[in-house]
């Protein structure tokens, strides 16, 4: 279920979802010995809410004039709250006097997705084509990274700036710095790696930048 719209002054719009999937025989990953394997779950339960939105803050702070040609300042920000739960039991073995072990309990997270995360970004448009834009990235908790739930991936906060010149229609310049206050977090995981190699470390402070041009 969701709705998406945009007020007729076109100063608001929103996104927002709900999601609630019961599902049979899920794919789940695994990396043995540096050798991806697959095995299905015999139920698991995806529920969550996206909810999402865009502000203009205001117009004609340092620059006023009609709406096409004044400085803007708009708010914009995206949740993502996601339940992921096994419904039963998930075994392995059994066969050719292979002993049966649970891999996964009825009731555990499914790992490898944060339950909250949560971004949002403030840009400033200047109508001689220059724009800056603040924004950051955060995991509130951390979440499970493999099937048995007993390790984490931490929970962590990112600040990034972004900047531009759009010099014309078809030609912009950007540059972004991430992370600038150099936090140490694993910004990609590997699930249920037997080694418990789970984490794959995020970069540091980093700038990136480059030029853009559109074909109409």
């Amino acid at each position: 279920l969701g709705t998406r719209g945009t007020t007729e002054d076109n100063r608001i719009s929103w996104d927002l979802t709900f999601f609630d999937l019961e599902m049979q025989k899920e794919i789940l990953a695994s990396n043995i010995n540096n050798q991806s394997t697959y095995q299905n779950a015999r139920g698991t339960r995806h529920t969550g809410i996206e909810p999402g939105g865009t502000l203009v803050v205001a117009h004609g702070l340092l620059a006023p004039g009609p709406k096409n040609e004044s400085d803007m300042i708009t708010v914009r920000t995206a949740y993502t709250w996601s339940y992921f739960t096994f419904t039963d039991d998930v075994k392995s073995g059994g066969a050719g006097g292979v002993p049966t072990t649970i891999v996964a309990k009825d009731g555990n997270r499914v790992p490898g997705a944060p339950e909250h995360y949560l971004n949002g970004e403030v840009r400033y448009d200047h109508p001689v084509g220059f724009w800056i834009a603040p924004n950051f990235e955060w995991v509130l908790e951390g979440f499970y990274v493999d099937n048995a739930n007993t390790a984490k991936n931490p929970s962590y906060f990112l600040v990034n700036l972004k900047a531009g010149y759009n010099y014309s229609k078809n030609l912009s310049f950007f540059a972004e710095g991430r992370n600038l206050s150099d936090q140490t977090y694993a910004g990609a995981v590997v699930v249920n790696d037997s080694l418990g190699r789970y984490f794959n470390p995020g970069q540091g402070i980093s700038g990136f930048a480059g030029v853009e041009w559109k074909f109409n």
